[in-house]
């Protein structure tokens, strides 16, 4: 998310045109991935398998396991220092102080400056 912020500060609207090819490429996609399953009454990844062989399908899987692993991972750590964050907030309330010195996030974000 912050990667997609910085690059859309940086290039504004001159990258519009790969969201847009993104878009007609993904409605292709899913398009034909239904007529697919419909036609034959199989997967998409029944058929590279059945086409193809099991080891040009175990790679791709493997890929796309990985990655969904380490997007849960970061959804994970989100949300833990999101939780973190909201009851250092209730603590600063009960206490009635409005020093935010020893914030999580700070803490995790320590530099040695000399």
């Amino acid at each position: 998310m912050a990667a997609a912020a910085q690059a859309g500060a940086l290039f504004g609207f001159q990258l519009i045109w790969a969201v847009v090819l993104g878009t007609i490429c993904m409605i292709f996609l899913v398009e034909m991935a239904g007529r697919f399953a419909a036609i034959i009454h199989h997967t998409i990844a029944d058929g590279i398998r059945e086409r193809f062989g099991f080891n040009a399908f175990i790679w791709p899987l493997i890929a796309t396991l990985l990655v969904n692993f380490l997007v849960l991972s970061a959804e994970i750590g989100g949300v833990a220092l999101l939780s973190s964050w909201v009851v250092h907030q209730f603590e600063i309330l009960k206490r009635g102080s409005t020093s935010t010195q020893s914030s999580p996030a700070r803490r995790t974000e320590r530099v040695r400056t000399r």
